[in-house]
C-alpha cells in the first residue's frame, strides 16, 4: 500500500505579455509567436508554505502553427522558491489542438531541472533535480476575453540524487485567464 499525500500549490497570479504576434509575410512565417509570461505564486495556507513558499516564474513562450487547427508551443524560462540560492531552469513542449473557436486541447510535457537544490532542514546537502512531468489539458472561451481551463498529469521521471529514484506524482489544476487588451 502506498502512502497518498496531498500538497496544494500556491494560488498563481501573472501576466502573458506578447511581444511578436507573427507576420502574414510568407518569409517570416517562420518566426515563431513570441510572449513573455510572468507568474507569482503565493502560498495562501500554512501547508502550503511549508513545502511552496513565495515562488515566481519568467518564461519565454514561442508558438508556430502547424495547422489551420494544431500548433506547437514550446518555451524556456526560470523557476525560483524563495529559500532556494538559484533559479530553476523550466523548458516544456506542446502540442495543442483547437477544433472549434472556443474549445482547445493540448498535451504538454513540462520538465525542470535544478542543479543546486538543497533541503531547507539540511542546507548542506546539495543534490541535482531532473523532474519531466507529463500533462493533458482543456481549455474553453466562455467570452470573447475569458477563458477556463484545466489540467492533469503526472510525473514520469524524478530524481533527487545519483541513484535516481522514481517519485510517482499526480496533479490537477484550474484556471481562469482575462484578457485586458486586444
Amino acid at each position: 500500500m502506498s502512502d497518498l499525500t496531498y500538497v496544494p500549490n500556491p494560488l498563481f497570479i501573472g501576466s502573458k505579455i506578447r511581444l511578436w504576434s507573427g507576420s502574414d509575410e510568407p518569409k517570416l512565417k517562420w518566426i515563431p509567436r513570441t510572449s513573455l509570461l510572468l507568474n507569482l505564486g503565493l502560498p495562501i495556507t500554512k501547508n502550503i508554505a511549508k513545502y511552496n513558499p513565495i515562488t515566481g516564474l519568467v518564461d519565454f513562450l514561442f508558438e508556430n502553427d502547424l495547422t489551420e487547427w494544431l500548433n506547437i508551443s514550446y518555451d524556456v524560462g526560470v523557476y525560483w522558491i524563495d529559500w532556494a540560492p538559484t533559479p530553476d531552469i523550466a523548458a516544456s513542449l506542446s502540442f495543442n489542438f483547437s477544433p472549434t473557436d472556443k474549445l482547445g486541447l493540448f498535451v504538454e510535457s513540462y520538465n525542470i531541472f535544478d542543479p543546486d537544490a538543497f533541503e531547507p532542514e539540511n542546507p548542506n546537502k546539495y543534490y541535482t533535480v531532473y523532474d519531466i512531468n507529463l500533462d493533458f489539458g482543456l481549455t474553453y472561451m466562455v467570452h470573447p476575453h475569458v477563458q477556463l481551463d484545466t489540467y492533469a498529469g503526472f510525473n514520469l521521471y524524478h530524481t533527487e540524487s545519483i541513484l535516481s529514484t522514481p517519485k510517482n506524482n499526480v496533479f490537477f489544476g484550474l484556471g481562469v485567464t482575462w484578457l485586458l487588451h486586444h
